[in-house]
């Protein structure tokens, strides 16, 4: 949505990312309120941002703090967004010291997630009352992170958290759609208003079967469902299949970066470099960029479902590409992130068909759809490199 103009609440915005959240805001025009304990630099950070920024002293897990914070925000205009940031505390449940102790993680699991149930619930309770703006009156946003599916090693308290942040998230609850409900059809954290019957306000729709009302659920002609065609084929076979391995001497293709194929209201894109396994280069990274925006712009496409050419689904970025210098970033459309997608909010509700390896940023490409569709084969990893 716009932010221009309207009010938004950032918790934790008196350092990290809840401040970067803040700066993002205020440079897209929105006004400002930090909230943050007392004590921290929450008054100084908000008098930097400037715009009339505020900031609200407050522990998250307090509601009647949390109240006041909001009910500040609303005296200030319309206060449409919310973000919620956390805490980080790294230890393991047995390190040299011992056991952790529990009042730690308790305050890490305190704050991440019964702050966030808290300000969540307040604040939406809240965007009841709010004008609508055009067709949505607002949107809140929870944080989490990559740790709530990775099993991160010193990370047990905050995997523990987010991993309930994301569950939570995802969760039907009185307010919110998940998208994994087929008949629903509604992405995810989408306010209803309670005088419309549940109608979701705001944001695309995921379509309720690619074909006609007469049609089963199920995907889309011409999409293969990840896993069912190839459940209990031989290793062997897979491998043995060109198609599936991507060689050069296998069936012809086109010599496109990106394959376009339309199935009625399905936009099915194939980044196609499968002798580098799909990982992304900038050329590759704008075709794609190009390729999600000429959908959106598409009326008729309701929905964009993502897969690989040959064996893999993408190998993340080209190495090779950036030892040159080069970016996995479009050329065209830079501010949208890593393959021209992944900091981008498409208008459309996104698929991964993950039909091989997602591998380091191509993981992040599967993170940043709306819904993935994972073959047995396939995996997902984000290899780290450790110094010292």
């Amino acid at each position: 949505m716009d932010v221009a103009g309207n009010v938004a609440l950032v918790t934790g915005g008196a350092s990290g990312l809840g401040r970067a959240t803040g700066e993002a805001l205020a440079a897209a025009g929105a006004q400002v309120v930090l909230v943050d304990l007392p004590g921290t630099d929450g008054a100084a950070v908000a008098e930097g941002l400037g715009g009339g920024a505020r900031f609200a002293p407050a522990d998250v897990t307090d509601e009647s703090q949390v109240r006041e914070a909001v009910e500040l925000a609303a005296s200030l205009g319309p206060s449409r967004v919310v973000v919620s940031a956390g805490i980080v505390q790294a230890k393991r449940l047995v390190g040299r010291d011992g056991l952790m102790l529990l009042a730690g993680f308790e305050q890490v699991v305190r704050v991440n997630l019964l702050g966030t149930v808290t300000v969540m619930g307040v604040a939406a309770e809240a965007m009841q009352s709010v004008p609508r703006l055009g067709a949505e009156r607002g949107v809140v946003v929870n944080t989490a992170s990559v740790a709530a599916f990775d099993g991160q090693i010193g990370q047990t308290a905050y995997a523990a958290s987010k991993g309930a942040v994301a569950s939570l998230t995802r969760a039907r609850r009185p307010g919110a759609r998940r998208l994994e409900d087929p008949g629903d059809g509604d992405r995810a954290g989408h306010l209803r208003d309670a005088d419309d019957g549940g109608a979701v306000r705001g944001g695309a729709r995921l379509p309720r079967g690619a074909g006609p009302a007469s049609e089963p659920a199920g995907p889309p002609r011409g999409v293969r469902d990840a896993g069912a065609a190839h459940r209990g084929e031989p290793d062997a076979q897979r491998r043995g299949d060109p198609s599936r391995r991507g060689d050069q001497d296998g069936p012809a293709m086109s010599g496109e970066l990106v394959l376009t194929a339309q199935h009625e209201h399905v936009r099915v894109l194939t980044p196609h470099r499968p002798g580098a396994l799909n990982a992304v280069d900038d050329e590759l990274a704008t075709a794609l960029g190009d390729a999600v925006a000429e959908a959106e712009a598409d009326p008729a496409t309701r929905v964009i479902v993502l897969t690989g050419a040959g064996r893999a689904f993408c190998a993340g970025m080209d190495l090779k590409a950036f030892a040159r210098g080069e970016s996995a970033h479009s050329r065209t459309r830079p501010e949208r992130g890593f393959a021209g997608i992944v900091g981008h909010l498409v208008a459309v509700p996104v698929i991964a068909a993950v039909n091989g390896p997602a591998v380091g940023l191509g993981a992040e490409l599967v993170l940043a759809s709306d819904l993935a569709l994972i073959d047995p084969a396939a995996h997902l990893a984000r290899p780290r490199c450790v110094a010292g």
